[in-house]
């Protein structure tokens, strides 16, 4: 099974170094999922549905990551 988490990233971070100890914060995806395309479809799915209600805002010195794993996921930096 594959669980999604939403990273919320520095521009200043190269978008493969954004992980989740390196992210400004992050949002797990709520579910697991069978295959890797449902994982990120859903996640990108929660990131929209984050935007449009505007719990998660996110300006010109950042940017979104979607994140799939079949490993758990650690804490973000402090």
């Amino acid at each position: 099974m594959f669980a999604a988490i939403i990273l919320i990233c520095a521009s200043a971070i190269a978008r493969p170094d954004c992980q989740e100890n390196t992210a400004i914060d992050y949002r797990q995806v709520p579910g697991a999922y069978d295959l890797p395309l449902a994982c990120l479809r859903e996640g990108q799915e929660f990131a929209a549905d984050l935007l449009r209600r505007g719990v998660i805002v996110v300006g010109q010195d950042r940017y979104i990551k979607v994140r799939c794993s079949h490993s758990e996921f650690g804490s973000p930096r402090a």
